[in-house]
């Protein structure tokens, strides 16, 4: 099949490009961009958005379904896969992903996101 070049086969490209897009773009840059921190920060916190983390997931071109590739290190497959609404491709060799190391985290806090807008607030300790 094919689109043309401003259309994507994926349904959520073309809903933000036909709805989302026009509408964001005629608000007040700031207003947007306060907006998108806050929806991020929001997300950062959720339980939902959390669990969506503790996996990488990937894209088959040839079923067109979701795989799975890897899971967070403490985390079990069948873990991730309970939590799931529907069943992904699953390989032969899901990797064991790293947690971040204190370098990458240090980055992320300090370089990417120093007001914590979108990784969320420290850990009391």
């Amino acid at each position: 099949m094919r689109f043309h070049p401003l259309q994507s086969a994926n349904p959520s490209v073309n809903l933000y490009r036909k709805l989302v897009r026009p509408i964001l773009f005629r608000c007040d840059p700031e207003w947007t961009h306060h907006s998108a921190l806050a929806i991020g920060g929001l997300l950062g916190r959720s339980k939902l958005a959390l669990k969506a983390l503790e996996a990488l997931y990937g894209f088959d071109e040839q079923s067109k379904r979701m795989n799975l590739l890897g899971v967070l290190r403490g985390v079990s497959e069948a873990e991730v896969l309970k939590e799931m609404e529907f069943a992904p491709l699953v390989g032969e060799n899901v990797e064991e992903l790293e947690p971040p190391t204190s370098e990458e985290l240090r980055v992320l806090r300090h370089e990417i996101d120093p007001t914590r807008a979108i990784i969320g607030k420290p850990a009391r300790s």
